[in-house]
């Protein structure tokens, strides 16, 4: 969703993903009084705006020269587990914090960081998620990414993981006589 504020009483907002603002326009709002927020959401990138103060009888006058904002969803923080841990639990919990405009989210897991042969490909609209699958002894790289509302995906976050049956190893010293 995109917002634009205001202090005049009526403007007509133009937004467009080419510099060429009147010729490709996306219906995001046509007129808006002080404040105007879309019902859908756009997919990251840049876009393009302008704006011209609406008279009473709905003339607009003279548009700004045009502007550029870029519109980017953030990739979910990691919580658990963290980058690098090790752990002796052969189906670990993933979580990670809920990112604004999120409807669902994306769970990678893979043994290798190119994600080519994901063990683990999972949509959820929850936080955390517990493999129903177990993962075998190994490294493994994990990443998360925000879906909205419209099915559009945002950037993933990554992390790596290293499942070890014995995550907590105790050292002896060797003492000889």
């Amino acid at each position: 969703m995109l917002t634009a504020s205001w202090g005049s009483p009526n403007v007509h907002l133009q937004v467009a993903t080419s510099p060429r603002v009147s010729a490709v326009r996306l219906k995001i709002c046509s007129s808006i009084r002080s404040t105007g927020t879309t019902n859908r959401t756009y997919p990251d990138g840049t876009y393009y705006w302008r704006a011209a103060v609406r008279d009473a009888s709905n003339n607009d006058g003279p548009y700004t020269e045009i502007y550029t904002f870029t519109k980017q969803y953030l990739a979910p923080t990691l919580v658990a587990p963290l980058s690098g841990a090790r752990t002796g639990d052969d189906y670990p919990e993933f979580e990670w914090k809920a990112v604004t405009e999120a409807a669902a989210y994306r769970l990678m897991v893979a043994t290798n960081p190119q994600f080519s042969n994901p063990v683990i490909d999972a949509s959820t609209n929850n936080i955390h998620f517990i493999p129903t699958t177990k993962l075998n002894t190994g490294s493994y790289y994990w990443r998360v990414a925000m879906i909205d509302k419209d099915g559009r995906q945002g950037p993933f976050n990554d992390a790596t993981l290293i499942v070890d049956p014995y995550p907590h190893r105790v050292y002896i010293p060797l003492v000889r006589k």
